[in-house]
């Protein structure tokens, strides 16, 4: 049953990729933060929403698991985007931009892309070196194993996404708005260039 939703998740994973992708690309043309009236006061309205969208998507991402519906929860979760863009000010939102999610979310890109590597090492370890057990996928650990695996693990990828943000992503960032900038000026100079046989 679990080999099923495995190859079900695997199935619809590229397709959930993509709608999620222009389905952000539209939604920050159409609700950009330029295009929001600025919040003067903290709204009630909006807390109460972001709230809701943010139970709903967690509870949907629950409970469809594995499975071909997977393919709609970018709806749920660019919901959950749109209501904090449209409200900028609320008591979610005076939290969120707490030093500590700052951080969080300035890494999130690199703890995206390291994350599964280092929990697929630690998942090696624990089955070569330790020998630790697997029934239907889970390894068996001891609960107070456990929460020390998952401390140390966490603790790993941040340690890791903050040197992979460090050395790869912020220095690849920078190459590609050299390399933008460089082709802007390129195209300029040549769209501003006499054609031949003009007179000036």
């Amino acid at each position: 049953q679990r080999y099923g939703e495995m190859k079900g998740f695997v199935l619809f994973l590229f397709p959930r990729c993509v709608f999620g992708f222009f389905l952000g690309a539209a939604m920050g043309t159409v609700v950009g933060p330029a295009k929001t009236a600025p919040a003067v006061s903290i709204s009630p309205i909006g807390t109460a929403l972001q709230a809701a969208t943010i139970v709903v998507a967690v509870s949907a991402l629950t409970l469809v698991g594995y499975s071909a519906l997977e393919v709609f929860l970018p709806i749920l979760f660019a919901a959950v985007i749109a209501t904090f863009v449209i409200w900028p000010r609320t008591w979610l939102t005076q939290y969120l931009v707490s030093p500590p999610l700052l951080w969080l979310g300035k890494l999130s890109y690199s703890i995206y892309m390291v994350h599964w590597f280092v929990l697929m090492l630690v998942s090696a370890v624990l089955r070569i070196v330790f020998h630790v057990p697997i029934v239907d996928g889970h390894l068996m650990l001891a609960p107070a194993a456990g929460l020390a695996i998952t401390i140390l693990s966490i603790a790993t990828i941040l340690i890791a996404a903050s040197q992979t943000y460090r050395f790869i992503e912020e220095p690849g960032r920078r190459f590609g708005r050299r390399y933008l900038k460089g082709n802007r000026d390129t195209l300029m100079l040549v769209s501003t260039a006499p054609s031949p046989g003009s007179t000036t």
